[in-house]
């Protein structure tokens, strides 16, 4: 099934940014970098959350607070949901649907190799689809090209059998 592409194919290097830091330093960070989210880091180093620049905005505009008197760790979402890269787009998607999260970083051995967003796997979707289908036409047209050769082999074989 299309679905069953691994997450591998769509997975994007993650940035990562100390816990520790202003939203403001953050947000710079994510802004300088093309990154609309990041994996925060403790002080050895340990996976504590993510955190979406749309995180940030929200927690400015609704608390009132400027952005650098805030911690990042503050905002962030705490709970990481992680993933193999294995793991199929299908049940990615699923899984992000199950916890209500639109990111997913990709674990190996441990450590943390790459992230991938809801929006890439569904960008990624018509790249896969286009050449199944253009498989599919080819396999129909051999087909219909055996079936029709199949039909000639019948009718010479018909006329054959009435010369007889």
């Amino acid at each position: 099934m299309v679905t069953d592409v691994p997450v591998v194919v769509a997975m994007s290097e993650p940035l990562f940014i100390k816990s520790y830091i202003s939203a403001y330093d953050a947000m710079k960070m994510m802004i300088n970098k093309g990154k609309r989210y990041c994996i925060l880091l403790d002080k050895n180093n340990i996976p504590v959350g993510i955190v979406t620049i749309t995180d940030i905005i929200k927690h400015i505009l609704l608390e009132k607070v400027p952005p650098e008197d805030v911690e990042v760790y503050e905002i962030a979402t705490k709970k990481i949901i992680t993933i193999s890269p294995d793991t199929s787009i299908e049940e990615a998607l699923e899984i992000m649907k199950k916890y209500g999260v639109s990111k997913l970083p990709i674990v190996d051995k441990g450590k943390i190799v790459g992230i991938v967003t809801e929006n890439e796997l569904i960008e990624l979707l018509p790249y896969i689809i286009e050449p199944l289908k253009e498989l599919v036409d080819y396999l129909i047209d051999i087909i219909n090209s055996e079936l029709q050769e199949s039909s000639k082999k019948k009718e010479i074989i018909k006329m054959l059998s009435k010369t007889k």
